[in-house]
């Protein structure tokens, strides 16, 4: 019965080798599952604090959106304070057109030392001359329609447009 005996001893270490071996591949697979949740774990982190920047540029870009919209409000504002600057400016280019069409010559300033009335039928020239030249009309055109000779007219309006300039 050694036989059986060894035999029986032998199979039992065989089966001990076996075990051992699932065992040991058992704790390598542990060791490695651990390692591989440390790299989840650290992915997990990273995921998160990018996650809190993207939070933080989601409430810029809010804050970005709101200034934005009250940048275009200010716009459509300013348009429409620009349309309506542009409405008197033509109201007032025909006010003064019409009002030099009916006359062909400026009456002279009345000799009575008042040089605020001399200066406002200047500028009121002057406004007229540069609405005639803002339509298109020759340096010519202009003279015949306020009663001022070419030359007058020419050193008016590039009085005028220096001071634009």
């Amino acid at each position: 019965m050694d036989l059986i005996a060894f035999l029986a001893f032998v199979a039992f270490a065989v089966g001990l080798c076996v075990e051992g071996y699932f065992l040991v591949k058992a704790y390598y697979g542990l060791i490695t599952l651990r390692g591989e949740v440390n790299v989840l774990r650290d992915g997990f982190k990273e995921l998160s604090s990018e996650f809190m920047r993207f939070k933080e540029d989601l409430k810029n870009l809010k804050e970005v959106t709101e200034r934005l919209n009250s940048i275009e409000a200010g716009i459509a504002d300013y348009g429409a304070r620009v349309k309506e600057f542009e409405d008197r400016l033509l109201t007032l280019e025909d006010v003064i057109l019409s009002k030099g069409s009916k006359s062909k010559e400026v009456e002279e300033p009345a000799k009575t030392g008042n040089t605020s009335a001399k200066e406002g039928r200047d500028k009121f020239l002057d406004l007229k001359i540069l609405a005639l030249h803002s339509k298109g009309l020759s340096i010519r055109e202009i003279a015949k329609e306020v009663g001022l000779s070419k030359s007058a007219v020419h050193k008016r309006l590039e009085k005028i447009l220096k001071k634009k300039g």
